[in-house]
C-alpha cells in the first residue's frame, strides 16, 4: 500500500530545519524536532552581520513567529506522549542547543547561521516508550508537523 510509511523509508525536504528524527542514544530512542522560524539574511561584514542579528533577535514579530512553532511542535510531541509513545519521564520537550560555531545562544533561543540567512532555532526531544513503535511515531509526526506554521502561518 502506497499510504503507509515502511521500513528503510524517509522523507526528504528542502529546509535547514530538521522535521525530526529519531536516533539511539545508548539504550534509548531520542525524537528531535526543530522550530526554525524568524530568518534575516546575513551581512556582508561582521558588523552588519552582527547588526542583522540584533534586529532578528529584537523583532517581536520574529520571535513570535518561532514561539508559535514551538507551541506545534510541542503539541506534535504531546499527542506522541498521550499515545504511550513518548516517555513520561523525559525532562523536558525544549534542549537547549548551542554546540556548534554556526550557533549563536540566546536564553532558550538559539540563531542557526547559515551561509546568506540566519534563523531563529528551538530544538525540542523527548524519549520514546520501549512499546513505541518506529513506524507509528513516524506517521504521527509526518501528519502532526508537515507543513509547520512557519511555513503556512498558524491554522
Amino acid at each position: 500500500d502506497n499510504n503507509e510509511l515502511q521500513f528503510n523509508r524517509e522523507f526528504i525536504g528542502c529546509t535547514p530545519e530538521r522535521l525530526f528524527q529519531v536516533k539511539d542514544r545508548g539504550n534509548e530512542r531520542i525524537v528531535t524536532s526543530e522550530a526554525l522560524a524568524g530568518t534575516r539574511i546575513r551581512g556582508l561584514t561582521p558588523n552588519a552581520d552582527a547588526e542583522l542579528l540584533q534586529e532578528l533577535l529584537s523583532s517581536k514579530k520574529d520571535m513570535l513567529e518561532n514561539e508559535i512553532t514551538g507551541n506545534f511542535i510541542m503539541d506534535a510531541l504531546k499527542e506522541l506522549e498521550a499515545n504511550g509513545w513518548l516517555d513520561k519521564r523525559s525532562p523536558e520537550f525544549f534542549v537547549e542547543s548551542c554546540d556548534d560555531e554556526n550557533k549563536s545562544h540566546t536564553g532558550r533561543f538559539f540563531v542557526r547561521r547559515l551561509r546568506h540567512l540566519q534563523h531563529i532555532c528551538q530544538t525540542f526531544e523527548g524519549r520514546l516508550s520501549k512499546n513505541a513503535n518506529i513506524i507509528d511515531v513516524s506517521r504521527s509526526l509526518l501528519q502532526n508537523l508537515h507543513p509547520t506554521p512557519a511555513v503556512c502561518g498558524d491554522s
